[in-house]
């Protein structure tokens, strides 16, 4: 919340929705409780598979049917590396043997910004390693991550739920990635507001898959 503190907008948790909190919503629709899954992200990432009714298992563990992929964090007691080859080497085993896994990415981001002009490598883009090393043993691209977070409609459909299905003329969405943000308001059809301190810049637009309403070159232009 001191982010939003920062640029004096009045926010509270209640009001925030992230990306791993759509898990509850998925595990239900798709019939996932109490499958044992693998997952490579935060503690508060594995405490949302939890919630949603899965059951968090080692990334070595052979029994696991889900791969759930929240961000570039460490297993307790483990490098990022060894944690991402011993996930590495459990899809090849399974997918080898004919078993099948299902493969969640809650938000699609493959980077974001740490602060202006630097960023960091984020759970999108693993899942595109991991994607990668899957298409070994699914030549064809039969098998991917299932995306839940923009652009995708899951989080656009959860959050204009939370606030009651309001005149989409009185929303608008505020981002700073024309592929995840902008793109995602526009298949939802929202006006957007692109700040252009992220990922995104004003020469990206030319080449842009969807144009946002207003520009902003920052949340304190």
């Amino acid at each position: 919340m001191a982010r939003y503190r920062d640029f004096g907008l009045p926010v509270t948790a209640d009001r925030v929705l992230t990306s791993g909190a759509l898990l509850g919503g998925y595990f239900e629709r798709e019939g996932l409780a109490g499958s044992r899954c693998v997952v490579l992200g935060t503690a508060e990432s594995r405490e949302y598979v939890r919630d949603a009714g899965g059951l968090v298992v080692d990334p070595g563990d052979d029994s696991a049917s889900v791969c759930v992929v929240c961000g570039v964090y460490n297993e307790p007691g483990a490098s990022f590396l060894d944690t991402v080859n011993r996930t590495i080497s459990l899809l090849l085993r399974r997918l080898g043997a004919g078993q099948p896994m299902r493969f969640i990415l809650p938000n699609p981001d493959v980077v974001y910004p740490t602060d202006v002009g630097t960023f960091a490598f984020t759970a999108g883009g693993l899942a595109a390693l991991l994607e990668a090393v899957i298409r070994l043993r699914d030549p064809d691209g039969l098998i991917r991550f299932e995306p839940l977070g923009k652009p995708y409609a899951p989080m656009f459909d959860a959050a204009l739920d939370r606030v009651g299905h309001p005149d989409p003329r009185r929303v608008v969405m505020v981002g700073d990635q024309l592929v995840t943000d902008v793109l995602g308001a526009s298949r939802a059809g929202l006006d957007s507001v692109l700040i252009e301190t992220g990922v995104s810049q004003r020469p990206d637009l030319e080449r842009a898959p969807a144009t946002p309403t207003w520009l902003l070159r920052s949340l304190l232009a």
